[in-house]
């Protein structure tokens, strides 16, 4: 029914209009399918229980899919109302409740944290509100692994605190860059007593209501949330196996929540369009910090701010657990927001790089769907010689066509990937360039120029790079 209505509403457009949306439509069709075959490549080669990715364009949601399992033992599929651990981008959230504060008037960024806190021990230098959002504050970061994943419950905010109230600053607060989650913990501090209710409160109330995050909460530990998901590391025997039992209560505002997809491309697109905070404010919040030497730190409150192979800008944050992985990316300019989870974290590569390679393939969705003609001239097999991890490799590339898709597989002879032949996921032509992408497990992007009696490309591995040169058989 619903896509007869929408042919009958296609019927009444003029015919350039049904074009336009044709093209869309079909170029995120193919942008959905390599975007589903590198993750489904990703999950079967390193074991990755289960991931959730959602894309919206223009305030629009596109794709929400969700892939594998919840739950292992269970065999409960993930929805996309599974909830999953998000780690840091847990800050991203707790910046825009800052934020949101400062937009009523309620808060100063520049004010002194003791204004707020006055039970907060005074230190060597003070210490202001921008200073710990931003990372130049001077308070420590955790120390161990065992600080990161702590068993401890705490009561309150104000009692979880203890964990690094009475450290001294390991530099004067604005001269350098240092990455503290505890900073975020003392944030929270801030907003409850600003707002005088409990952190966790004002997040549900005040920010994940208003935007419609129906699956966004605390990783309560004593709480039965719906469709949460089960977390998975790696024991010895390199098994998925559930994680071992964290409790965030320490640390809610620094990586303590849990979300979904879906819920955090709502909160991306609420800062694009002003819905949520004035455009002022999300300025403010991506706006990078900078010491007071004028060195540029690309860390903002609760994002970083990166540029892709494109050279686009993206206000990103990602989160990493040994239980999780979440990254969130915000394209301002283009309007594209991306949210990708998983339910494991040990043992895997998902962070920013690769996502900004499957946020590229809406961006830039040349060579998705190349004409027969291109598609003939990319098969073959490829001799390649090039040099990474330190060794000098001399590998071979092989393309065939099966049922009108290429497909591609690489041998990568080096101690990193144990001399295996791989598949890629991805190939796309564009042109005399093949486009290799998402090679399951690392992310390896190779450009082959077909234009050259031998072919030179070049291969990215997240900020490596490197030549490719050699014969085609």
């Amino acid at each position: 029914m619903r896509l007869f209505i929408l042919g009958m509403i296609i019927g009444f457009l003029p015919m350039g209009q049904v074009d336009a949306r044709s093209r869309v439509l079909s170029t995120n069709r193919a942008a959905i399918g390599a975007a589903t075959r590198m993750l489904k490549a990703h999950m079967h080669n390193l074991a990755i229980p289960g991931m959730q990715i959602a894309v919206s364009i223009k305030g629009k949601p596109i794709w929400s899919e969700s892939f594998g399992y919840a739950d292992l033992e269970k065999k409960i599929l993930v929805s996309s109302s599974t909830s999953f651990r998000i780690g840091s981008v847990s800050k991203s959230l707790t910046g825009a409740a800052i934020g949101l504060l400062y937009q009523r008037g309620a808060l100063d960024w520049d004010a002194q944290v003791s204004a707020y806190v006055p039970s907060f021990p005074q230190k060597r230098w003070p210490i202001t509100v921008r200073q710990i959002a931003g990372h130049i504050s001077g308070l420590r970061h955790y120390s161990t692994t065992d600080e990161a994943s702590s068993r401890k419950h705490y009561t309150s905010v104000l009692q979880s605190l203890e964990q690094f109230e009475d450290d001294p600053l390991l530099f004067e607060p604005g001269t350098q860059f240092e990455y503290s989650s505890y900073g975020y913990v003392l944030l929270s501090a801030v907003i409850e007593a600003v707002s005088k209710r409990p952190f966790t409160e004002f997040m549900m109330k005040e920010v994940f209501s208003p935007l419609h995050m129906e699956h966004t909460t605390m990783d309560f530990p004593d709480t039965d949330i719906p469709a949460r998901s089960r977390f998975y590391s790696l024991d010895d025997s390199d098994k998925r196996v559930e994680a071992p039992f964290v409790d965030n209560s320490g640390k809610w505002a620094a990586g303590g929540m849990v979300s979904t997809a879906n819920d955090l491309i709502k909160f991306g697109d609420a800062l694009l369009h002003d819905s949520f905070l004035h455009s002022d404010v999300v300025a403010t919040l991506t706006t990078p910090m900078k010491t007071s030497r004028g060195e540029d730190t690309r860390s903002c409150i609760g994002w970083e701010i990166r540029h892709d192979e494109a050279n686009r800008r993206v206000i990103v944050n990602d989160g990493s657990l040994p239980s999780a992985r979440a990254v969130l990316a915000i394209y301002p300019k283009e309007q594209l927001v991306i949210a990708v989870l998983a339910n494991t974290g040990t043992g895997i590569f998902f962070n920013r790089d690769e996502a900004f390679m499957l946020a590229d393939l809406f961006l830039d969705p040349e060579g998705l769907s190349p004409s027969k003609q291109e598609l003939t001239a990319a098969v073959g097999e490829y001799a390649y010689s090039t040099f990474f991890d330190e060794d000098s490799i001399n590998g071979t590339i092989k393309i065939t066509l099966q049922k009108g898709q290429l497909q591609g597989s690489m041998t990568i002879p080096n101690r990193f990937f144990k001399d295996r032949s791989v598949s890629i996921p991805v190939v796309a032509v564009s042109g005399s360039t093949i486009h290799l992408l998402g090679t399951p497990g690392n992310w390896i992007s190779v450009n082959l120029n077909l234009s050259q009696p031998t072919i030179k490309g070049e291969w990215r591995f997240g900020p490596l790079r490197g030549s490719l040169v050699g014969l085609r058989k």
